[in-house]
């Protein structure tokens, strides 16, 4: 059976039971979902949330599936952070192509011209300053005019009517299509894509691949079996046929602008509102017992979803540059993409702030790299930042980069009119590395390492608080 998001919530389920809850009350999509988010992770909590009863719809909402790293492990299979990071990168160098099947669970209900409705869907409005729902889940497909290759990025979708806004990060590869489009002339049509297997959504938003395309196979590669594939009804255009809910749309003229936003990115603040082009949709396929699979915007679900792949994807591009690097890590504190921890085993003095250099050239978003030494454990920050107040001296480790390009998501990025200097962030090396040479390395302080080997379980009870209060009562 092919693997999509109901095999993968079964997975979970046998895992991790106690992750699934389903809310039997009623709720409003307008931040009525949010709510109960954001209750538990008051609590440090992120379960999977499933609410049968969502007003003004019948289609039930399944979401903070990614908010969890060791579900997104559990994804390909593996248990820590270095597994799920290194068994990604594994998986991402063996793609498999996928195949094309004459139909799917996807088209069991087809809606076309005025039945497809996108009113039928639940209208999820996330945090209270947005402009209107928004669709912030799914996988959107474009295929490049020139060469008709598909090519797959998670952007953010507001719902006006029956029509939805297109809002893509500038260096998007879908950014680059849609200005071809522009300079054609041509309509362009889009698949959006709403639940499937994490991997689908991994390979999307994340995964920063080289070129256009490439996400289908990057799929396959993570699932260890080809994603299948079924053609469009109204465009011209593959997409995934295990889907839940597929949105198939053409943009007449991208040429045509409108607004959209305010709405709650990933830095946990507000963007501000923009102009994007609109999709008039043209059918809406999906399963007869369709789940509308929603990622929680501005919130733990958002951030810790796009960590692994970028962790992974970032590792390969920075050894590349860096041999010496063991692993990096892409911290929730910093939104899992404003910093990077880099772990080295080092033998050459500068080694440290070159790994730095490679760092922020992965990627624009990416405004802090600090690098440490291999005893340090990247994704424990207590460890890195301990690095940093006893290894490193600012005058010799820091490096500040102003005047470069920057993430269009962080409002910290301070040019004062984006449309005379673009967006422009100082970006930051820290070297909490130890100096090679002419310097005394402090040992750090431990204990046995042979007799903690030798500390057992078996050597202490569990519950024995009485038996202690009734020896210090007998010796006062």
């Amino acid at each position: 059976m092919a693997q999509d998001l109901r095999t993968f919530l079964s997975e979970i389920i046998n895992a991790y039971p106690s992750d699934v809850i389903s809310v039997e009350k009623e709720v409003d999509p307008r931040l009525g979902i949010t709510a109960y988010v954001e209750k538990f992770e008051n609590q440090k909590l992120n379960p999977v949330l499933f609410f049968p009863k969502v007003k003004n719809t019948k289609i039930p909402v399944l979401t903070n599936v990614h908010s969890s790293f060791d579900r997104l492990a559990l994804s390909i299979q593996t248990k820590t952070k270095p597994e799920a990071v290194l068994e990604f990168g594994n998986r991402a160098d063996q793609p498999i192509a996928p195949t094309i099947v004459k139909t799917g669970k996807v088209k069991e209900v087809v809606l076309t011209g005025d039945k497809a409705q996108v009113s039928l869907l639940p209208q999820i409005v996330h945090n209270e300053m947005d402009g209107g729902p928004y669709i912030c889940s799914a996988g959107t497909i474009l295929r490049d005019p020139e060469t008709g290759v598909h090519n797959v990025g998670i952007y953010r979708n507001q719902i006006k009517g029956n029509r939805i806004g297109l809002m893509m990060n500038p260096t998007a590869h879908g950014s680059h299509m849609m200005g071809l489009y522009k300079d054609m002339k041509k309509p362009m049509e889009v698949a959006i894509v709403v639940g499937h297997h994490p991997a689908f959504l991994l390979s999307a938003g994340g995964a920063r691949l080289p070129g256009i395309g490439g996400e289908f196979e990057l799929t396959g590669g993570l699932l260890k079996e080809p994603l299948e594939l079924v053609k469009a009804e109204t465009i011209d255009m593959l997409y995934p046929a295990n889907a839940e809910i597929v949105i198939e749309g053409v943009i007449d003229d991208v040429s045509i602008l409108e607004q959209e936003g305010n709405f709650g990115e990933y830095p946990r603040y507000y963007s501000g509102e923009k102009t994007v082009p609109y999709i008039r949709v043209t059918g809406i396929c999906m399963r007869h017992d369709a789940i509308f699979e929603d990622v929680m915007a501005a919130h733990d679900e958002h951030i810790v979803m796009g960590s692994l792949p970028r962790m992974a994807t970032y590792l390969q591009r920075v050894k590349a540059n860096a041999a010496y690097v063991n692993m990096v890590s892409l911290p929730k504190s910093a939104s899992s993409r404003a910093a990077m921890y880099i772990n080295i085993k080092k033998r050459n003095d500068g080694e440290g702030k070159q790994a730095g250099i490679a760092g922020l050239a992965a990627d624009p978003n990416v405004k802090m790299v600090v690098v440490v030494d291999e005893d340090i454990d990247v994704f424990d920050e207590e460890q890195v930042w301990w690095a940093v107040a006893f290894r490193c001296e600012m005058d010799r480790s820091l490096v500040l980069i102003p005047n470069t390009i920057g993430a269009h998501l962080n409002p910290s990025s301070y040019a004062v009119d984006r449309s005379k200097h673009g967006v422009m962030n100082t970006r930051v090396i820290i070297d909490a590395t130890w100096p090679i040479r002419s310097f005394e390395k402090v040992p750090k302080a431990n204990g046995s390492k042979e007799l903690l080997a030798q500390v057992s379980q078996n050597d202490w009870k569990k519950g024995a608080v009485n038996e202690l209060l009734s020896r210090l009562q007998g010796s006062m």
